[in-house]
């Protein structure tokens, strides 16, 4: 059973990808004013994924590091 914690911000990241694929499946299909929408949602995903990533990153490490815990 998984029992690891989500972060918010992961989550809203990923509800914001799967809305940005709708904005840009019914802009292509449908309405091009659709694109709009994009000015407000992909700076929103932009800053959940940054929030999202900051937090994982142990404070004492650098990305170097631990890319280099991963690969042991």
């Amino acid at each position: 059973m998984n029992n690891n914690n989500v972060s918010i911000s992961g989550m809203l990241a990923v509800a914001l990808l799967l809305i940005n694929a709708v904005v840009l499946e019914t802009a292509v299909v449908k309405n091009t004013d659709w694109y709009k929408a994009l000015w407000v949602t992909l700076p929103l995903l932009a800053i959940a994924i940054y929030r999202s990533k900051k937090r994982k990153m142990p404070e004492e490490k650098t990305p170097a590091d631990t890319l280099l815990i991963l690969k042991k």
